[in-house]
Parts: structure tokens; C-alpha cells; sequence
């Protein structure tokens, strides 16, 4: 899993420039960050791996959601945004899941 995580996930996203040493807390948990293309396609891609690396592995995952300027942009214009196919998936995603939460901060 980490393998492919670090080998052939991570490189895909958009800007990724590495993963940070220092992303590792006192327990051993690791923290990265990245966002979701607004392409349907690469949304549908990143929530396929993201079911994959949560039935493969053996570790809880949790997936924080923090909104950008075009969020916000959307909400003031009245969208709201547990439409996005991404929300919408990983919403469900973590009601049947226990070895995944997702928090939106939407």
C-alpha cells in the first residue's frame, strides 16, 4: 500500500511537490495535504484509490475537507456543496466504513 501510495498516487496530483519529513507527529501518525481536481473524471479516479487504500490497508484513515476560495465562492452564490460528487462519496463512504471518517468543513 505505501508503496503505491507514495510511487504512483501521490506523483498524480496536481503540484505535488514531495512529502514533508516533518508531517509525523509525536504517535507516528502522518498528515499530508492535497485537493481534488474539479475534473469529474480525476475525482472519480482519487475516490477509487481512496476505497482501495481503506479495504487494503490496516489503519484507520481519516480525510479532513477544508474549503478553498472557490468553495467559498460557490456557498456565497447559495450552492451548496454536499452536491459535489467528491463530498457526496466520501460522505457515504465513511457512514459504511469504520476504518474511515471524513470531516467536512464545508
Amino acid at each position: 500500500f505505501i508503496d503505491r501510495l507514495v510511487n504512483i498516487a501521490l506523483p498524480r496530483i496536481k503540484d505535488f511537490r514531495g512529502l514533508n519529513p516533518n508531517g509525523f507527529d509525536k504517535y507516528g501518525n502522518y498528515t499530508f495535504s492535497g485537493y481534488f481536481d474539479s475534473k469529474l473524471d480525476q475525482q472519480k479516479a482519487a475516490i477509487y484509490f481512496i476505497k482501495k487504500m481503506i479495504d487494503e490497508s490496516n489503519i484507520d484513515t481519516y480525510l479532513v475537507s477544508i474549503p478553498r476560495i472557490q468553495d467559498f465562492n460557490r456557498l456565497n452564490k447559495g450552492e451548496k456543496l454536499e452536491n459535489v460528487y467528491w463530498i457526496k462519496s466520501l460522505n457515504n463512504l465513511s457512514k459504511n466504513n469504520k476504518k474511515f471518517t471524513f470531516i467536512d468543513c464545508n
